[in-house]
């Protein structure tokens, strides 16, 4: 029996952290990665956005990153709030209604990061962006079992104090009766 320990992952020392980094960038599929320059532009596009949004890199590249919002978020100039957000305290997130491309509506949870240098000057942002709209459909369904059942519930308690109310006029008939 050979004893030597099983190594489930080992990192290819030819790899320099930037081709490593690049290989994860490129290989994740279920999450957007999308960073963006200091003024919020889209500087690169891996293809789990592709995936996610339904663009192509050509069509987002060097466009700025409120493209990736509804019109109504526009209007309410979450994009910006949402930088100034990432800016003041590292990070933003929010679970929210996105649109792809063909129009069609998801639910995303997306996470807006700054990005600082050494020096504490910011570079850009990273924005990671996970479709969440399994997890918000379950949980309406969830809700909605659970609505019904309250429903439910409180129509039986109401049928039951209807019938309590009838069997205890019932009650006193019958013992006005035998008095």
């Amino acid at each position: 029996m050979d004893n030597k320990p099983i190594i489930f992952f080992q990192t290819d020392s030819s790899l320099n952290d930037q081709e490593f980094f690049g290989l994860i960038f490129q290989n994740l599929r279920n999450y957007a990665i999308i960073l963006l320059d200091p003024d919020g532009y889209i500087v690169s596009w891996n293809p789990g956005a592709e995936l996610i949004k339904g663009y192509k890199k050509e069509e987002v590249l060097h466009n700025h990153f409120s493209i990736l919002y509804t019109e109504k978020d526009i209007k309410d100039n979450k994009p910006n709030n949402n930088l100034r957000q990432a800016i003041v305290n590292g990070m933003h997130e929010v679970e929210t209604l996105w649109s792809r491309k063909d129009g069609t509506k998801f639910y995303a949870n997306v996470s807006l990061n700054s990005l600082i240098n050494p020096k504490g000057e910011l570079r850009g942002f990273s924005m990671i962006v996970k479709d969440i709209t399994k997890l918000w459909e379950t949980n309406d369904k969830s809700n909605y079992s659970n609505d019904f059942l309250k429903s439910i519930r409180k129509q039986s308690t109401s049928e039951i104090i209807k019938i309590n109310k009838v069997l205890q006029e019932e009650v006193n008939r019958r013992e006005g009766v035998e008095n």
